[in-house]
């Protein structure tokens, strides 16, 4: 399991378009993001896995915190396979727009992520390549397997 504390300052170095005005800016937690990721630490010390269900609310910005706890996994754990999952194949893609932004601004660690495709970007490890991919829900056969 990831450094929670780790992953949120990592997060806040990374670029992210800003919603209003589409400029780049390093994430910028907003207060909702964090009372999430309290809960998430909460659950973690209890020794409980991380899970939440978000009822999605616009411009609440649950989405692009997993989106970059998801790559912030990837990058600091070997053999991960983790998903970006969305009812619709655009919805998908949108979301999967956030972690192809933020690996742009991963600091070098050695070796360098290759050129994500549209579905799957790969954080190679010496253990172990991590992933981090979409899926969609609304497919009998996404995410099966993983």
């Amino acid at each position: 399991m990831i450094n929670l504390d780790a992953a949120a300052t990592l997060l806040t170095s990374l670029p992210i378009p800003d919603y209003e005005s589409q400029a780049m800016v390093n994430f910028r937690f907003k207060p909702s993001q964090i009372k999430l990721l309290n809960k998430f630490k909460e659950q973690h010390r209890k020794g409980r896995p991380v899970r939440a269900i978000i009822d999605k609310s616009r411009r609440f910005g649950g989405s692009s915190l997993i989106d970059g706890l998801g790559v912030c996994h990837c990058v600091g754990e070997e053999n991960v396979n983790a998903m970006v999952v969305a009812h619709r194949k655009d919805s998908a893609e949108a979301l999967f727009r956030v972690p192809q932004t933020l690996i742009k601004g991963l600091p070098s660690t050695g070796y360098d992520i290759p050129e994500p495709t549209q579905k799957k970007i790969i954080f190679p490890h010496p253990g172990g390549d991590s992933s981090l991919s979409i899926a969609t829900a609304g497919d009998v056969l996404g995410g099966r397997g993983a």
